[in-house]
């Protein structure tokens, strides 16, 4: 499957940031093949209607709906009816450089997120204060000057910021604690480990709180245990897999951790009410 990669040297100084117009950017794929990338993408809908999928979740995306793509996302993109939209993306470093933080771009709910969920539906005034805040963004690019980047990184900031907020209250979650707060590293680490360590203990030890604190942690920010979210996150990769890799079930079970296969079979079935082999049939229809 191919890679589409952040193109650094689109303007005459390096920028690790970039936003257009959807019929203005060459790169974006038009068509039903699917393909992966290596940085953050946020699609703001104007008008018109996309069948779009993200790794095996399907959106139908229509005027003021928002996408959010996490590097090393499958994405598969069909355009209907006119379809116009505004994309912003730009590589992790971009905002990494400057705040030294790890974990920083895993504090905003939509990217890397532990349930599927990477889509917002923005009401009428939310929609005129992004249109606004993207007006300026876009007006940036059309004369770039030694300090451009400073004012683009600020933007966007801003831009993740209130999508966040409107993210949080669509979807009943709750505001964490504070900005280092347990749960973003948790989310971090989980994006970072889940396939390679399923024990609670490498978490909690990771984070120098107890198992016990942790899950507690867990249930009041997801309503899940660290063991739940750990399953579903696996399984997740487990239907991306079996969507666009020819992988053997058996293949897949065990690069994600499953040693028991067996095991692996009756959570699938279990989470998901069909076999790993039906599922990859229904999806490839």
């Amino acid at each position: 499957m191919k890679t589409f990669k952040f193109n650094r040297k689109k303007y005459a100084q390096e920028l690790l940031i970039d936003a257009a117009y959807l019929d203005d950017l060459s790169s974006f794929v038009r068509t039903d093949t699917p393909y992966i990338i290596d940085f953050y993408e946020i699609i703001i809908v104007l008008e018109g209607y996309a069948d779009v999928w993200i790794d095996q979740y399907k959106f139908n995306a229509t005027e003021g709906t928002v996408l959010f793509t996490s590097p090393h996302s499958v994405r598969r993109t069909v355009l209907k009816n006119n379809f116009k939209a505004i994309v912003v993306l730009f590589e992790p470093s971009f905002f990494l450089h400057l705040f030294q933080d790890s974990e920083f771009l895993h504090r905003f709910r939509f990217f890397h997120s532990t349930s599927g969920e990477m889509a917002l539906t923005l009401r009428t005034e939310q929609f005129k204060k992004v249109s606004s805040l993207l007006d300026d963004i876009l007006h940036e690019f059309t004369d770039l000057k030694m300090d451009s980047e400073h004012c683009l990184r600020a933007m966007t900031y801003q831009l993740l910021v209130i999508l966040n907020r409107w993210f949080i209250e669509e979807k009943g979650q709750k505001q964490e604690e504070s900005s280092t707060s347990h749960v973003t590293k948790f989310r971090a680490l989980l994006e970072r480990h889940f396939a390679s360590d399923s024990n609670v203990s490498f978490y909690a030890s990771a984070l120098s709180i107890s198992n016990n604190y942790l899950n507690v942690i867990c249930k009041r920010h997801f309503g899940k245990s660290v063991k739940s979210l750990l399953e579903e996150r696996r399984l997740r990769e487990a239907c991306k897999l079996l969507m666009y890799t020819s992988k053997s079930v058996k293949a897949i079970a065990f690069s994600l951790g499953y040693n028991d296969y067996s095991y692996f079979c009756r959570r699938f079935k279990q989470a998901f009410l069909v076999t790993a082999i039906e599922y990859r049939k229904q999806m490839l229809k």
